[in-house]
């Protein structure tokens, strides 16, 4: 007897990144408490469905998702993909959207750059019966783009159990470096030469490098995580002291005195865009390692209180079960949105739906009647 059905939605299944990664983990704690958990998604590879699967969670083409269950809650990510199903007559009880970045009014999305803004709210945001955005910053993004305010509710970043169940090791001394990041920038590369001309083991983690799960076992290797976002919280909890720094430049090492100001800025380093050569970076993580350290204790109190997944979820959950079941239907859906959504969905994977339909003949030329007609 499970406690419930819970569909999440997601664009592209298709990596270790962090959507993925938070819906996965969202999957894994809410399974283990007794839901059954679905995943719609648009585009997916086989190697991060069996990790979905591992984590409880069934990962299904968005056209292919049952739609004769009803399911007790929609956690919606990434607007395309809701409108579609429920015009395929999706069956809920309640739905919530959810956004992972600053995001961008509806109107000034095309199919052109859509791939960049797949945050924008749902255009029915007024019919959710909540919006989970993941930082400060994303709050903000939502009002700005119309959405009020008292329907809103921050989770930041979260963290499993399992990073909050180990230490970092005690050493005082700085001799392994892990570099976490999907899009390294040249200074951070340069930054890795020179620290490892410094007799520092230096590793890369990420798309183009080392790409696997970041896990508790893994980070406890080092004595300092250089990150942005989600890996931030993860160190953080283990005790490592971070350097927060990727494309957009960062503050350096997190202090108790930077914390809140760049959680708000989801530790993306547009808290502080301040860029730095390779040769900068590799002083400042050097000479300013000890009193890292010396902070570590004082940050893995503050990341379990604040990043607890648990104790995040349970909190929207109960949200969640005092408000109203949702009005949403597919009337609520125009014609316009539902072409749009369809129609990004086909641009990004309408190659894999179009050969289901007739097979390789003429592919090309029906996908840019599908992505380019009026």
């Amino acid at each position: 007897m499970t406690k419930g059905t819970i569909l999440f939605t997601c664009f592209r299944f298709g990596g270790y990144h962090g959507s993925v990664i938070h819906i996965c983990e969202i999957a894994e704690y809410l399974f283990r408490q007794g839901y059954c958990i679905y995943v719609a998604v648009a585009t997916c590879s086989e190697e991060i469905k069996r990790y979905a699967q591992q984590k409880g969670a069934a990962v299904l083409y968005w056209d292919e998702l049952p739609t004769d269950v009803e399911y007790d809650l929609v956690w919606a990510y990434h607007f395309p993909i809701l409108p579609c199903l429920i015009r395929r007559g999706l069956r809920f009880r309640k739905v919530i959207g959810g956004s992972l970045s600053s995001v961008m009014p509806l109107e000034k999305v095309s199919l052109q750059n859509c791939g960049k803004f797949l945050e924008a709210p749902l255009l029915f945001y007024d019919k959710l019966a909540l919006v989970v955005a993941n930082s400060g910053l994303c709050r903000e993004s939502l009002i700005r783009c119309g959405v009020p305010a008292d329907k809103i509710m921050v989770m930041n970043n979260l963290v499993p159990e399992s990073f909050c169940r180990r230490q970092g090791r005690a050493l005082a001394s700085l001799r392994k470096i892990a570099v976490v990041s999907n899009h390294i920038p040249s200074e951070l590369l340069e930054a890795a030469d020179f620290l490892r001309q410094q007799m520092i083991q230096t590793d890369l983690y990420g798309e183009g490098h080392i790409y696997v799960p970041i896990t508790p076992e893994l980070l406890l290797q080092y004595d300092v995580v250089v990150t942005i976002g989600k890996t931030v919280q993860y160190a953080l909890a283990l005790g490592i002291p971070v350097y927060n720094y990727d494309r957009f430049g960062g503050a350096g090492y997190l202090t108790p005195e930077n914390l809140d100001h760049e959680e708000f800025y989801i530790f993306s380093g547009k808290g502080t865009p301040v860029k730095k050569s390779g040769e900068d970076i590799c002083r400042e993580i050097l000479s300013g390692y000890l009193a890292a350290y010396t902070d570590r204790d004082v940050l893995r109190r503050e990341a379990h209180e604040r990043y607890y997944l648990p104790g995040q979820v349970d909190r929207i959950l109960e949200k969640v079960r005092n408000l109203p079941e949702n009005p949403l239907t597919a009337n609520d859906i125009s014609d316009d949105y539902a072409r749009l959504c369809l129609k990004i969905i086909y641009r990004k994977s309408g190659k894999r739906f179009l050969m289901k339909k007739i097979g390789s003949y003429m592919v090309d030329f029906c996908l840019k009647l599908l992505c380019y007609g009026s």
